[in-house]
């Protein structure tokens, strides 16, 4: 088994040379999220997009390595807190609003 990278701050992973079937028992192990192939990452470059693990240590945290993941990653987390209401859950609130106005506004009548 090889281990090709280790991430040490925002997420833990790992990479190892193993095959389909034991990646296939490794995804049903608990607390395990996801278990990605090589055709998921840039293979081809070497790019796993973690922190590198050399001669079994993770090599430090270096912000560079997840910049764009926090960034994106904040990104869809306020999306998702944005979509976790209603569409039109404060339009309702100010509809309701402007009617109450409306009324007492013309209580005596509309202008002439």
């Amino acid at each position: 088994m090889k281990i090709y990278s280790v991430s040490t701050k925002h997420y833990f992973a790992f990479g190892a040379l193993v095959s389909e079937e034991l990646s296939n028992k490794i995804k049903e192990l608990p607390k395990v999220q996801w278990v990605l192939p090589d055709s998921y990452l840039d293979v081809k470059n070497k790019d796993y997009g973690d922190e590198p693990f050399i001669n079994g240590q993770a090599v430090p945290y270096n912000p560079k390595y997840h910049e764009e993941w926090v960034r994106n990653n904040a990104h869809a987390n306020e999306r998702s807190r944005r979509n976790d209401r209603p569409r039109n859950f404060d339009r309702s609130r100010n509809f309701e609003r402007r009617r109450e106005n409306m009324q007492n506004q013309y209580r005596d009548g509309p202008p002439m």
